[in-house]
C-alpha cells in the first residue's frame, strides 16, 4: 500500500522516467534500423555497379579476339587488296556495335548513380555527412567502373584506327 501511495505522489517523476526510457529506446532502435538499411543499400548499390562489367565480360572478351584476327588476316604485302578494305570496314562496324553496348553500360552506371543520389535525398534533413560517408565506397567503385569503361572504349577505337593508319600510311 505504501508503494502505491509513493507512486501516486511521484507520478510526474515516474512518467518522466518512462518517457525518457521510451525515447531512448526509439532513438536506439531507429539508429540501428537506419544503420542496417544504409549498410544494405550501400552493398546493394555496390553490387549493381560491379555487375555492370561482370555481366558484360563475355561480350568484352570478343574485342581483343576480333582485333587479333583482323591483324593476323591483314595482308601487309598487298595493302590495297579488297580483303584489307573489308577487314577495316568490318572492324569499324564491330567497333560501332560494341560502342552501342558500352553506351548501354554507361547508361546503367548513370541510372545507378541517380538512384544513389535519390536515395541520399530522402535523408536530406538528417545528418547527410554521416549518411554520405556510408556511400563513399560505392562512389569510389562507381568511378572505377566508369574509368574501366572509358579504357575499354579507348581500346575499342584505338585498334581499328591504328589498323586504318597502318593501311593509309603503308599505301
Amino acid at each position: 500500500s505504501q508503494r502505491f501511495i509513493y507512486l501516486l505522489l511521484n507520478i510526474s517523476d515516474f512518467y518522466e522516467k518512462c518517457t525518457n526510457a521510451y525515447q531512448y529506446y526509439l532513438r536506439d532502435f531507429s539508429y540501428n534500423k537506419l544503420k542496417l538499411e544504409l549498410d544494405s543499400k550501400a552493398l546493394e548499390f555496390a553490387q549493381k555497379i560491379q555487375s555492370v562489367i561482370n555481366e558484360s565480360q563475355t561480350k568484352l572478351i570478343a574485342i581483343p579476339t576480333v582485333f587479333v584476327l583482323a591483324f593476323i588476316s591483314f595482308d601487309y604485302s598487298d595493302l590495297l587488296s579488297t580483303k584489307n578494305v573489308f577487314t577495316i570496314i568490318s572492324l569499324f562496324i564491330f567497333a560501332i556495335l560494341i560502342q552501342l553496348f558500352l553506351n548501354n553500360q554507361f547508361s546503367t552506371l548513370r541510372f545507378i548513380n541517380e538512384n544513389i543520389t535519390s536515395y541520399k535525398e530522402t535523408f536530406k534533413r538528417n545528418d547527410i555527412d554521416r549518411i554520405s560517408s556510408k556511400f563513399s565506397l560505392v562512389d569510389k567503385e562507381r568511378e572505377k567502373q566508369k574509368k574501366r569503361l572509358f579504357l575499354i572504349d579507348a581500346i575499342l577505337w584505338l585498334i581499328p584506327i591504328s589498323l586504318l593508319c597502318t593501311w593509309l600510311f603503308g599505301v
